[in-house]
């Protein structure tokens, strides 16, 4: 069973098929039990997003220290082609390319203002 989905499911009612997916249910959730659900992941989601913008500051300040530039483009295309290869949807790779880029776009936006003030 993918991570966090027990934490969501009451009573673990999920079918893990071999082939990965957990597309059946013994019992629908409500929506207000996937409202809440929703709402930890979007906490849990936040608190990630802020844990790779601290990492990505630490980068960002060894690369200035070594002169190095904010933008290396291979490094970013390594990402997004890591993350499609791991993707098994719902979420197309071009809405996970879209997500992400918008990710990299703002976190690169933060290194670039901690280099103006530094």
């Amino acid at each position: 069973m993918p991570e966090g989905l027990d934490r969501l499911v009451p009573g673990n009612m999920v079918r893990h098929f071999a082939d990965g997916k957990y597309n059946r249910m013994e019992r629908s959730l409500t929506i207000e039990e996937c409202r809440q659900g929703i709402d930890r992941i979007d906490g849990e989601i936040l608190d990630l997003l802020n844990e790779r913008a601290r990492l990505a500051s630490t980068i960002g300040k060894a690369k200035q220290a070594a002169n190095q530039p904010v933008f290396v483009p291979e490094r970013e295309q390594a990402v997004l082609d890591g993350l499609n290869a791991r993707n098994s949807g719902p979420l197309s790779s071009k809405a996970v390319g879209a997500i992400f880029r918008a990710i990299i776009t703002e976190i690169r936006s933060m290194e670039i203002a901690e280099r103006e003030e530094g």
